[in-house]
């Protein structure tokens, strides 16, 4: 049987180690700041950086050559922003269609859209299937940019 001393003694042992080792690890991000990698690598390059997310924008951080032209709408601030509403750009006959009955960009929206926009809108010009974790991690980080806040 262990006397207290030993048990007091061997705490004291473990204690440093352990101390380095939570030290040591980085800290965990929410999945807000986790989306900004598999935002730009999966969305980034037809829709451009999220204008707010200076880390973005920072060279460093530049993955890929910045979007001059972008194929589709601006995904700044679409959290909560009606479907569709982006002046002057020239959404597909499928997703005007579906934008009669007007619907925000919610998360569940979001959710529906990314793991596979073609059974959202069928006929959209988007074609897109975001497997999680990333699906989760990249509408937190739209979230987090978002003017437009149902919370």
């Amino acid at each position: 049987m262990i006397n207290q001393t030993a048990r007091t003694g061997a705490a004291w042992l473990a204690a440093p180690a352990l101390l380095a080792l939570f030290l040591a690890a980085p800290a965990r991000a929410d999945d807000a700041e986790d989306g900004r990698e598999p935002y730009i690598q999966t969305c980034s390059k037809c829709h451009g950086l999220i204008a707010e997310d200076a880390i973005s924008w920072a060279p460093q951080n530049l993955h890929a050559p910045a979007v001059t032209m972008p194929l589709g709408p601006a995904l700044t601030g679409v959290y909560m922003r009606p479907a569709g509403t982006i002046d002057g750009y020239a959404y597909s006959r499928a997703f005007r269609a579906a934008a009669q009955n007007p619907w925000a960009w919610d998360e569940a929206a979001l959710d529906g859209w990314l793991t596979n926009s073609q059974e959202f809108i069928r006929g959209s010009t988007m074609f897109v299937k975001v497997e999680e974790p990333d699906r989760g991690k990249i509408i937190a980080y739209l979230k987090k940019y978002a003017p437009h806040k149902s919370e």
